[in-house]
């Protein structure tokens, strides 16, 4: 699909691999310019959607279009993660919806995707199935209603989308993109 962002150019923090290495293809895929960053700048989450986000902020309001889309997790709207790591994507999530506000009418969109569990070799979902297949396997039967993790190329293919000509109208918005994972009615 022709999502009208061929030539934009795209930053991608910790895109080196799993959901940010998939998202930093899926738009490559569409034409865009794409600029990966990762290593010891992300030890904090929102510390760093911030900053990025202010970085890039003044030449998308200038030009008039720009999409943000910070990668939150269903543990920001509800517990599952640990403590400080639920804290810190609700915050996004709180940021995401303020900043769309502010921007709104100077055509940039800010919305977060919101994963699940996603398995990406590598991952902590990976270690932990090889570590204890057995328990993986009822962890899915219980939690996962689809029968699965997630992949990154799946989460990956939402964000291409927001980042889209034809998401013109969706902002301030948190998508899960979870398989039917989280319970939270918000």
């Amino acid at each position: 699909m022709d999502f009208g962002i061929e030539g934009k150019v795209a930053l991608v923090t910790g895109g080196t691999r799993g959901i940010g290495l998939g998202i930093a293809q899926a738009l490559a895929r569409e034409g865009a310019k794409v600029s990966v960053v990762a290593a010891k700048a992300f030890d904090g989450n929102v510390r760093v959607s911030l900053r990025f986000t202010q970085g890039v902020l003044p030449g998308m309001v200038q030009r008039g279009w720009g999409r943000i889309v910070v990668i939150s997790s269903v543990w920001g709207r509800e517990s599952g993660g640990a403590p400080a790591y639920n804290a810190a994507k609700a915050a996004e999530n709180s940021m995401v919806k303020s900043l769309a506000r502010e921007v709104a009418a100077k055509g940039v969109t800010v919305n977060a995707v919101a994963p699940g569990s996603v398995m990406w070799e590598g991952g902590g979902w990976h270690r932990r199935r090889q570590a204890d297949p057995d328990g993986i396997a009822e962890f899915i039967r219980q939690e996962m209603p689809m029968g699965r993790f997630g992949s990154a190329e799946e989460v990956a293919n939402v964000v291409a989308f927001v980042c889209s000509r034809q998401a013109s109208l969706l902002t301030g918005a948190i998508i899960n993109v979870d398989g039917g994972q989280s319970r939270s009615n918000i």
